[in-house]
C-alpha cells in the first residue's frame, strides 16, 4: 500500500489515556496523523423503515420505551426479545398479509464447484491446538476442553454469476437461490437477520425468505463483497471480515475488483481496511435497503465465525466460534507493516480496559479498577483510541486485563508471551472458547477471571456480574 512519507512520522502531540496510573503524572499516548483516505462511493440510503421491521419499531414511542425503560433490565429484555424472534413471523403473514417467497439456502462451495473459474485459495486450512485456560479464583475451575484442537478450513474466493446483494447481509442471491458460507449451521445459529426482521429462515427445510426490497437497484459489472451483518461489531469486523479482506487484496491478479462494504463503518474499520488493501482501490458502501446488482460477483468464504446468537439452547454442540490461523496471521503482519511507527516505550506495559456497554455489565467495577490501578495498571477506555492506537496498546502490553467485550479482540495483536486476563462471568452456556480459540489461532493464552451473575434463577451470558476482590486480592502475584 502506497502512504505518504509523513505518515509513519509520530506527532509530537499527546493525548492523555483514559485515567492515570498510580503515578502522580498523566499517562500520555502518542497520536497519528490520519490515516490516507480511500475513496469510496456510497449509495444513498432509502429511509430508516427499510432497515427491517425492528428498526421501525424502534422508531415508534413504544420502540423508544423500550430502549430507556426495558432493555436496561436483562430479565425483562430476555422475555421482549423471546416474543420477537416467535412472533415476528405470525406478524407478517397475519397482520401484514405478506406472502413469503422462500429460497433455498444453498453453501458456497457448490458455487465453487459449478465455477468456471473454479476457486483461488487465499490461505490455507488450519489445525489450531487448544488448551483449558486457567482461572481465578483457582477453585472455581470447572471448564473442560470440547477438544484440544480445532481445525478451520481454507479460505478461498469463488465467482458468482448475475449475483445480487443486499444492504446488511453476507447472503448472496443468485437465480433461484441463496448462497451462505460453508460454517453456518441453521439448526443451530440465530442470525442477525432475522433477529432485526429483514428475513425469514426455515432452518429444517434449509430456506430463506428475505423482506427488505429496493425498488431502484444499481448495477456494476464486477465486485468483491466483504458486506456482514455483524460487520459493526469491531469482535466480529476484527476476527471475521477483515481477514477475508486482507488475503483477498493479497492477490495481485485480483486487484482491478472493487470491494463492496457495508455503509457506516466506524473510521477506525475504515482505516483498519486502508492498512490491509490498496487505497487506489475502488471501494463501494451498500447501505441496509439497497440492492446492488452484481454481474460477476466475487466471494470470499470465511475466515473465522462464531454465530450471532444460539437458535436453541437445547441443541449440544454449539459452535463456541473457531478461526483461520493463517489468515488471521497475516492479518496482523500485514498491519504491523502498515500502521504508523511509534517507539515501544511511549506504551503502558500494564493495561486495565474499561467497559462502557449496558450489556453484559461488571456492576462492581469501579473498585476493580481501583484495585488494579493500585498495582500499577493503567486505566484505558478503547473507544477513545485510533486503530493505530490500539494495535500499538496491545502490541507492546505485558498484562492485558478487562471486562469481556469486542475491545478485547485486540489480543491477536499481542505478542506471544503477554499475560492476558479476561473478566467473564461463569455459567454453564457462557462461550469461554470463544477467547481461547481466538488466542490460540494468533499464537497466545488467557486466563479467565470469573465473577457471580446477580440472577440466579434465569441466569443469561448477558447478565450483569460481579468480581470478588477477595478473589482477586489472594491471587495478587498473578497480576
Amino acid at each position: 500500500m502506497h502512504v505518504p512519507s509523513d505518515f509513519h512520522m509520530l506527532q509530537n502531540v499527546k493525548i492523555v489515556s483514559a485515567c492515570q496510573s498510580k503515578n502522580p503524572e498523566a499517562i500520555t499516548l502518542p497520536t497519528f496523523p490520519s490515516p490516507p483516505r480511500m475513496t469510496i462511493r456510497a449509495l444513498p440510503p432509502t429511509g430508516a423503515h427499510a432497515h427491517g421491521l425492528l428498526a421501525k419499531f424502534k422508531a415508534t414511542w413504544i420502540g423508544k420505551a423500550y430502549e430507556k425503560y426495558v432493555k436496561p433490565y436483562p430479565l425483562l429484555r430476555r422475555v421482549i426479545i423471546f416474543l420477537w424472534q416467535r412472533g415476528y413471523a405470525s406478524y407478517l403473514t397475519v397482520f401484514l398479509h405478506i406472502q413469503s417467497e422462500w429460497r433455498p439456502l444453498t453453501p458456497l462451495q457448490e458455487a465453487a464447484n459449478e465455477d468456471s473459474m473454479k476457486r483461488i485459495v487465499l490461505a490455507p486450512a488450519s489445525l489450531v491446538k487448544t488448551a483449558t485456560p486457567a482461572v481465578t479464583p483457582a477453585h472455581e475451575q470447572h471448564l473442560i476442553a470440547p477438544q484440544t484442537q480445532f481445525a478451520f478450513p481454507e479460505v478461498y474466493v469463488t465467482k458468482v454469476r448475475s449475483a445480487k446483494l443486499h444492504g446488511g447481509t453476507n447472503f448472496v442471491w443468485a437465480d433461484d437461490r441463496v448462497y451462505h458460507h460453508d460454517l453456518y449451521d441453521f439448526r443451530k445459529d440465530y442470525t442477525s437477520e432475522e433477529l432485526h426482521g429483514r428475513a425469514l429462515i426455515r432452518p429444517e427445510k434449509k430456506q430463506i425468505s428475505w423482506h427488505i426490497h429496493d425498488a431502484s437497484p444499481e448495477t456494476i459489472p464486477s465486485a468483491a463483497t466483504f458486506i456482514d451483518a455483524c460487520a459493526a461489531n469491531y469482535a466480529h469486523w476484527l476476527t471475521e471480515v477483515l481477514p477475508r479482506i486482507a488475503v483477498f487484496c493479497n492477490q495481485e491478479r485480483l486487484k482491478e475488483i472493487p470491494i463492496v462494504l457495508n455503509a457506516g463503518l466506524h473510521e477506525n474499520m475504515l482505516a483498519s481496511v486502508a492498512m490491509v488493501s490498496d487505497i487506489a482501490r475502488t471501494f463501494i458502501a451498500l447501505p441496509i435497503g439497497r440492492t446492488l446488482n452484481v454481474s460477476e460477483l466475487y466471494v470470499t468464504s470465511c475466515a473465522g465465525y462464531i454465530p450471532f446468537q444460539r437458535r436453541k439452547n437445547s441443541l449440544e454442540g454449539h459452535s463456541h466460534g473457531t478461526f483461520n490461523s493463517h489468515a488471521l496471521r497475516f492479518m496482523c503482519e500485514k498491519i504491523a507493516h502498515s500502521v504508523p511507527y511509534a517507539n515501544d516505550a511511549s506504551w503502558p506495559e500494564k493495561i486495565y480496559l474499561k467497559r462502557t456497554s449496558k450489556v453484559r455489565c461488571l456492576i462492581n467495577n469501579a473498585e476493580v479498577e481501583a484495585y488494579f490501578k493500585g498495582l500499577g495498571y493503567v486505566i484505558i477506555n478503547p473507544e477513545e483510541l485510533t486503530f493505530a492506537q490500539q494495535f500499538h496498546l496491545f502490541r507492546n502490553a505485558k498484562k492485558i486485563i478487562g471486562p469481556t467485550g469486542a475491545a478485547m479482540a485486540n489480543l491477536i495483536f499481542a505478542q506471544p508471551e503477554a499475560d492476558i486476563f479476561i473478566i467473564i462471568s461463569k455459567m454453564p452456556d457462557m462461550i469461554y472458547w470463544y477467547w481461547q480459540n481466538m488466542a490460540c489461532a494468533t499464537g497466545k493464552k488467557i486466563r479467565y477471571i470469573l465473577g457471580d451473575t446477580l440472577n440466579k434463577k434465569c441466569e443469561s451470558i448477558h447478565d450483569d456480574f460481579s468480581i470478588s476482590l477477595s478473589d482477586l486480592r489472594s491471587e495478587s502475584h498473578n497480576f
